[in-house]
């Protein structure tokens, strides 16, 4: 079976039901497009923004697993889950943001 998110291929579940999702960061972002609607928004991104926000460089659409939408203000301070507060971007990037808010010498610094 495959990832229902990535499309890997999905090891056997160890107790009768067979797994959707390779992992639960991609079970969890199933969820979030779900619960808040990301697919649209995820699509109207792509389209719009070719090259991460952070360091520049270009965005492998193709390659679902090292791209994600990063809230650019943290949901922790206040950031809402919408087109407006929404940019894609690589997932190491993401990270190393983490919920940080940035300015734009943190952004200068990772390019």
């Amino acid at each position: 079976m495959k990832c229902a998110w990535c499309g890997k291929e999905v090891s056997k579940a160890s107790r009768g039901r067979p797994r959707k999702y390779c992992c639960s960061a991609h079970k969890q972002r199933a969820y979030e497009s779900r619960k808040y609607g990301i697919g649209e928004i995820w699509e109207e991104l792509s389209n719009k923004y070719s090259s991460c926000y952070l360091c520049g460089k270009f965005l492998d659409y193709s390659q679902p697993q090292t791209v994600c939408m990063d809230h650019m203000i943290a949901t922790v301070y206040g950031g809402r889950t919408d087109v407006k507060n929404l940019r894609p971007v690589h997932l190491e990037c993401n990270a190393r943001k983490g919920s940080r808010l940035i300015s734009s010498s943190f952004i200068e610094r990772q390019r």
